[in-house]
């Protein structure tokens, strides 16, 4: 009898193995149909998959409405807001990148497009015939999900509607307006202290956190740390914190503090070769080109189509003085990518990598390869942007001793 028990015991586990992969499997292979759904723009199709009875229940769940209200609000819901067109609407000109299964029904993708790196969070629930159904999509730098951003949009639209209506968010707008009145001032002490002022839950929502980072930034070093720590102390287990902290570093340059964002998303992401192409970025900056160059090399190694790895490889190059070996990444930049990397630099400021625009080996590239001096319009915003960051950062650091520090042309 043990004999057999310790079979069944066996078989029992076996089976409970090969189910939890094959619903593994099945999860997989939806999150990457969503990937072409979601690179093709097929936004009525990505729509078909959503489950509208969850995603409704998230936006109204606690909220007392009159009949009429609810009825409109799902009919819009069904009609009006579609999640599929705000999926395929982000990607402006980039690539979703399916990345990885977080858990049974949570996909992670990347989305690099003109606007810079995004991380997408896709969940979605076993469902009849169609196995899966999309329940809502969270958005690393807006760090909202639909179902909350959606939920904002009923409160606001519900009090206009019924004037007993209540809320929060509701109450707090004549100090928002005011908050909104102080930063349009650049009285951005008072607006930091005037937030202070609202209700917790207020406080706590995502759009004021992200609002208090970025007045905070704006502040001082002091002021920021304290608006990291009221948001970890929040939502200890987010990470659109660091991608968010990634962009302010590289924007304040400071590249210690970037290095350290990039490596905790690099933890939460660690699939992502992306994330090191930021890392070379920021290596370069502190002139480690060795090692900024080994980081980029190994990046391409584990995604070859990412165009600005590429042209970040090209540029520690032309800042290390390995010029040849930058003119061989044009090669494969025109080859890959149909862009001559001479229509971008022939179309800047003079002073940009001129000891290199000087060399014999660009020299002959530009011989070979001449630039057209209107292209500058038809480069794809990433690849200008990317060139003005490493105007800025590249430059000497006593032309950078803003009273701010901050660059707006610099995103990621």
């Amino acid at each position: 009898m043990r004999f057999f028990s310790k079979v069944f015991l066996v078989a029992g586990i076996l089976l409970i193995t090969a189910l939890s992969c094959s619903k593994v499997n099945k999860a997989d292979e939806f999150a990457k149909e969503l990937e072409n759904l979601m690179n093709n723009k097929d936004a009525s199709t990505i729509d078909s998959y959503v489950a509208l009875d969850a995603l409704y229940h998230k936006v109204t769940d606690g909220l007392s409405a009159p009949a009429y209200y609810q009825d409109g609000f799902r009919q819009d819901l069904e009609q009006e807001f579609s999640l599929g067109k705000v999926i395929t609407g982000a990607n402006n000109g980039g690539k979703y990148k399916f990345l990885r299964m977080m858990n049974d029904t949570t996909a992670m993708y990347r989305l690099l497009s003109d606007e810079g790196v995004n991380y997408f969070e896709l969940n979605f629930k076993p469902a009849g015939e169609k196995d899966f159904q999309i329940t809502d999509f969270y958005g690393y730098v807006s760090s909202e999900t639909f179902s909350s951003n959606l939920r904002r949009l009923y409160i606001i639209n519900l009090a206009n509607e019924d004037s007993t209506f209540t809320h929060p968010i509701i109450e707090a707008f004549p100090k928002l307006e005011y908050i909104a009145g102080l930063h349009a001032a650049k009285k951005l002490d008072a607006a930091l202290r005037a937030i202070d002022s609202l209700p917790p839950s207020v406080q706590n929502d995502k759009i004021i956190l992200a609002m208090r980072l970025n007045l905070a930034q704006m502040v001082s070093d002091s002021a920021l740390n304290s608006a990291v720590e009221v948001y970890k102390k929040s939502y200890p287990n987010d990470h659109a914190l660091q991608l968010k902290l990634i962009e302010i570093y590289f924007m304040k340059e400071q590249p210690e503090k970037a290095m350290t964002a990039i490596e905790a998303l690099k933890t939460a992401i660690p699939e992502d070769p992306y994330l090191d192409v930021l890392k070379a970025q920021v290596l370069s900056q502190l002139k480690k080109y060795d090692e900024a160059d080994k980081t980029i090399q190994a990046a391409i190694a584990k995604e070859d189509d990412i165009e600005e790895a590429y042209w970040t490889q090209s540029q520690i190059q032309m800042e290390s003085g390995q010029y040849d070996k930058a003119v061989a990444v044009f090669g494969e930049i025109l080859e890959r990518f149909g862009n001559n990397p001479a229509d971008l630099l022939e179309n800047t400021g003079d002073t940009l990598f001129s000891a290199f625009r000087a060399s014999p080996a660009y020299q002959q590239w530009l011989e070979q390869h001449p630039a057209d001096k209107s292209a500058l319009g038809g480069q794809s915003d990433s690849l200008e942007r990317l060139m003005q960051e490493y105007e800025a950062l590249m430059a000497d650091s006593s032309a950078h001793n803003h009273e701010e520090g901050v660059h707006d042309n610099h995103k990621h």
